[in-house]
């Protein structure tokens, strides 16, 4: 085994135990893997020798479930470029790591979460924990390989809170003596390309508390050039379609790819209508125009969920919405019409008539959960993308790219003057893909007229991150309405 192989084998093994409950399982698969080393050079005992035994985790002061998984997992992976495996990492800690990190950083600041998009050459190791601070995240799952000017390069990809990220700057910032200020420092600024409001709102912040020069890039711009940098370079499984119960099924990039319509559902929401795309995504143009968008988002849902429910986090308002059964909330076509009334008039019966309607009778006050609160929420957000989207989708059906569409501008890296450049590649040459474009994408698309194209939407962004929910809402109501 490789050492590169082991390293990410102990990350693995790492990211698997801080999210093990059962700390006595955890210790049984340890021993386990100890056991199996079988003495010939494959690796086993020193993939184990990262844990600690069951002894050594009793003896750590951690209390029950999910800590001693955290103490078991400590240590586990070394150092490597940028992080360590396992055990409480601080966001403080996370930010100084992945500053110091080899490789070319990207970064969107949204108005909810932060994304950091990290390239760096395969081979170097990226020993980091699935989760630091409060909300941090490593997404190890999305992570992909490519080939660029013959060297192989792999992208990681991490996220966290922006408000609470703002407040760590602050908390550094303010820590700061005169003499250690960074941004006074001989220290050189690391240049680093960012996009969302808060690559403006958080520069100088950035620069004083990390020593960090925020290279600003423009949000709409970045998202095509992520589209067509995944087009070019990204895994095979990038793009899916959701069929029945929000179940995934793997497709091709459509052929032809332009025009088509790209839906950014943040914490709110941006529609593009992107109609070509340079036959090199490094360095060419794209010419793209924003047909429009809602402010109904992800941050809608998350601060209604807050106000409505008792979740207080956008995961626990996901998970709320799963439990939930809108219908007890929402008044259907059905409720109406009844069930063949809705056939007589072509609409399905299940079909959402009024959010929250049935809330208006006060007989119906009782009947309902909180869960199914969160649920209506997460109808309501969904649906006012897909309406919108299946609307500009129907315009664009059949068309010829739009001779009105503007060619994205240069980037900032490509007419900086002082280009930074790194151990793994130059940041002139990544024309900065947006972490936040490169969540997995759904391919969908309404019907075309007889004769027409159907136009490919890509939908995207950080609210359909492991929201299967509001996948399936969205296969549906590309459907039905």
């Amino acid at each position: 085994m490789s050492d590169l192989e082991l390293a990410r084998l102990r990350q693995v093994l790492a990211q698997s135990a801080a999210r093990c409950p059962s700390a006595s399982a955890l210790r049984r698969a340890v021993a386990e893997l100890r056991g199996g080393a079988n003495g010939e050079g494959d690796g086993s005992e020193d993939v184990a020798g990262g844990f600690c035994t069951g002894e050594e985790a009793e003896d750590a002061e951690f209390e029950g479930g999910a800590g001693s998984a955290h103490a078991i997992a400590r240590g586990a992976g070394g150092s490597g470029g940028g992080g360590s495996g396992g055990g409480e990492v601080s966001t403080e800690q996370a930010l100084r790591q992945l500053r110091a990190a080899p490789g070319v950083l990207g970064l969107d600041i949204g108005g909810t979460l932060a994304k950091l998009a990290l390239m760096q050459a395969a081979d170097e190791p990226f020993l980091f924990p699935a989760n630091f601070g409060e909300t941090g995240q490593y997404h190890a799952d999305l992570s992909f390989q490519l080939r660029i000017d013959g060297l192989w390069q792999e992208v990681r990809f991490l996220s966290g809170s922006t408000s609470l990220l703002e407040r760590v700057l602050h908390r550094l910032e303010d820590a700061a003596s005169p003499q250690g200020d960074p941004s006074k420092s001989g220290a050189k600024a690391r240049r680093v390309v960012a996009s969302g409001g808060g690559a403006h709102r958080l520069a100088s912040l950035l620069l004083h508390a990390m020593k960090v020069e925020v290279v600003p890039f423009k949000e709409m711009e970045s998202l095509v050039s992520g589209l067509t940098f995944l087009h070019a370079y990204g895994p095979e499984d990038e793009v899916f379609e959701v069929v029945g119960c929000g179940e995934q099924r793997q497709v091709e990039w459509p052929s032809p790819l332009f025009p088509c319509i790209m839906v950014n559902i943040g914490s709110g929401v941006s529609i593009l209508r992107v109609d070509g795309g340079s036959e090199d995504p490094m360095h060419g143009t794209r010419t793209f125009t924003r047909l429009g968008g809602t402010p109904t988002g992800g941050g809608t849902f998350l601060g209604l969920a807050r106000l409505l429910t008792s979740a207080k986090t956008f995961k626990e308002a996901l998970e709320l919405a799963q439990r939930g059964d809108a219908a007890r909330v929402n008044k259907l076509v059905s409720d109406i019409y009844g069930r063949d009334g809705s056939q007589n008039l072509g609409l399905p019966a299940g079909l959402t008539a009024v959010h929250f309607g049935k809330l208006v009778n006060p007989d119906t006050l009782s009947d309902f959960e909180e869960a199914d609160v969160a649920a209506a929420l997460l109808v309501m957000v969904t649906q006012a993308s897909a309406v919108l989207a299946r609307a500009f989708a129907q315009g664009v059906a059949g068309s010829q790219p739009s001779s009105n569409s503007q060619p994205g501008t240069a980037s900032a890296e490509k007419s900086s003057k002082h280009i930074c450049r790194s151990r793994s590649m130059p940041l002139d040459a990544l024309n900065s893909p947006s972490a936040g474009s490169v969540l997995r994408a759904q391919l969908l698309g309404p019907a075309a007229y007889p004769g027409h194209r159907r136009t490919p939407v890509f939908f995207v962004g950080g609210f359909l991150a492991e929201n299967p929910k509001s996948w399936d809402i969205l296969s549906r109501a590309f459907l039905h309405m």
